[in-house]
Formats: structure tokens, C-alpha cells, sequence
């Protein structure tokens, strides 16, 4: 599946453009792009499917003064040539990539660098480890794709900082507890990927209230985009009730986009529309 990050809201330049601070790169990440990256020339490096020369090279980008406005770095779908060659990501974590290792010191004070990206996407390049939570101090994000990894532990709850937030993918990870409430400030979202992790307990009242009427959990009458997809597939401990599939099937019904499960009447495997319902790739 391919994410769909809203390429079309802040409309990119060619390289070598005037506009410098939005110039984009598409294609091979090479020594040469990072080395213009890291210049401040390049702020947009569409790079999916590209080898990375070294993860040292990502995390010095991502870590020196960085005014990255966009990284989308996926890796090669499984059983595809691409994938078999070297992932210089592999085993690598989100804090390494983030955080100069001088912050290791005091994680919970860490900021990172790269605050402006809007687009961050490191999908299927073996990352393991938590996810971190300077990684919420990037408040302009609008697409994050971390799908396809092997990260660990809870969805932290200072996800609800990124209230610019659009499109969300953490599908195809090993992520345990449950889907935070938080999840209800970000008010604009109108993809959540979550299928195919360990999740578990029931949905929150106030995701169910900002989903199923369209108001946000800063209450104050504050409307919330449509999401129009949700997946929650293969998480098999998640709590979804009668009473709660009813009310986001009536405001699914309101607004005009049909909600669907992916298997028979297990309500823990929610999914719209059907025809994006997700199969695990790998």
C-alpha cells in the first residue's frame, strides 16, 4: 500500500528552483543530496525505495540544525529485488535517529532538531525500540509513516500534540496498550493505519465522541475532520462494543462514507472503506 501523504498541500519546486526552501529531490538518496540537504538547498527529499548510503548519514541530517521540511525514505516492499539488498536502517531506533547522543543523558528533556518536518516517512526499514517522545516535538507534522518496523511499547499519549496531523501510519509494528484518547486532539486526521499491532482494551469514550459527532476533545464545539480511513484489523485484544460501532456507523452514515469490518462480526477488526481494507504485507 502506498501512503498517501497529501503530496498536493504545499505544492513542491525542482530542484534548483528559486523558491531554495522548499526545493525538492526525488529519487536515489546519495551523498551528494544529503550533503545538499544538510546545506539547507534541498528541504524536501522524496526518497522512497532508495538505498541510504549510511543510518550515521540520516541521523547527522536529521540531528544538525536540520530545516528538513519533508523525509519520506520507505523501504522496498517485501519480496521485491529492492528488498534484498543492505538496510543500513536496520535494527536502528527512533531516539538514535532523532536525538544526538548527548541528549541521551536527559531523554525526557530532549528536543530534537528537525522540528519543521511536515512529512516524515520511514516505513518497513527494520526499526525496532519505543517510540519516542521527542518525536511530539515536531508539531508540524502532517503525515508520519512508521509502518512495516518492529517498534515496541505504547502509542504514547503526547501524540495529541501533533494537532496539524493528517495522515497517521504505525500499522505492521509490535505496539502494545491501547489506542490513546489523545488521539482525538488531532482534530484534522483523516487517516489512521493501526491494523496489525498488539493493541488491546477498549476504545476510549472521547475517541468515540470525536469520531461519531465530529467535535473535539478541546471541546468548545471545535469540528474534527471526517477520518475516512480507519483500520484497526489484527489487533485482537482491542475492545470495540455494540454501543460504539453504532455511533460511528451513524456518523459514518451522516457524512456519506460507509463503514465496513474486515472479518464476519469480530467487532475488534473495524475497517473502512472496504475498498482500502489493508491485508498484512509482510
Amino acid at each position: 500500500m502506498t501512503l498517501d501523504c497529501g503530496s498536493d498541500l504545499i505544492a513542491p519546486v525542482v530542484l534548483g528552483a528559486a523558491e531554495d526552501d522548499v526545493a525538492l529531490h526525488t529519487g536515489q538518496l546519495t551523498e551528494d543530496v544529503l550533503s545538499r540537504a544538510r546545506k539547507g538547498i534541498v528541504r524536501r527529499l522524496a526518497c522512497d525505495y532508495s538505498p541510504v548510503p549510511s543510518a550515521h548519514d540520516v541521523a547527522a541530517l536529521l540531528q544538525s540544525g536540520c530545516g528538513l521540511l519533508e523525509l519520506k525514505l520507505a523501504g522496498p516492499k517485501a519480496g521485491t529485488e529492492d528488498a534484498k539488498q543492505p538496510n543500513a536502517l536496520e535494527a536502528w531506533t527512533l531516539h538514535a535517529l532523532l536525538l544526538a547522543p548527548s541528549m541521551a543523558a536527559q531523554p525526557a528533556a530532549a528536543r530534537p532538531e528537525c522540528t519543521r518536518l511536515q512529512t516524515l516517512v520511514l516505513a518497513r526499514r527494520g526499526l525496532v525500540g519505543n517510540i519516542p517522545e521527542a518525536l511530539f516535538c515536531c508539531v508540524h507534522l502532517q503525515c508520519l509513516g512508521l509502518n512495516g518496523n518492529a517498534l515496541t511499547g505504547p502509542i504514547p499519549a503526547s501524540i495529541g500534540e501533533l494537532g496539524r496531523l493528517l495522515w497517521l501510519y504505525l500499522h505492521e509494528n509490535q505496539l502494545t496498550g491501547g489506542v490513546p484518547r489523545e488521539l482525538a486532539h488531532c482534530r484534522h486526521l483523516q487517516a489512521l493505519h493501526l491494523q496489525w499491532n498488539e493493541l488491546s482494551g477498549p476504545l476510549s469514550p472521547a475517541l468515540i465522541e470525536a469520531w461519531s459527532t465530529g467535535v473535539g476533545a478541546g471541546g468548545g464545539g471545535t469540528a474534527t475532520a471526517v477520518i475516512k480511513e480507519l483500520h484497526l484489523a489484527g489487533n485482537t485484544e482491542l475492545v470495540v462494543t455494540d454501543a460504539q460501532r453504532a455511533a460511528i456507523e451513524a456518523r459514518r452514515a451522516a457524512t456519506g462514507v460507509a463503514l465496513t469490518q474486515a472479518a464476519g462480526h469480530d467487532l475488534t477488526n473495524l475497517s473502512w472503506p472496504e475498498a482500502l481494507e489493508p491485508a498484512r504485507t509482510h
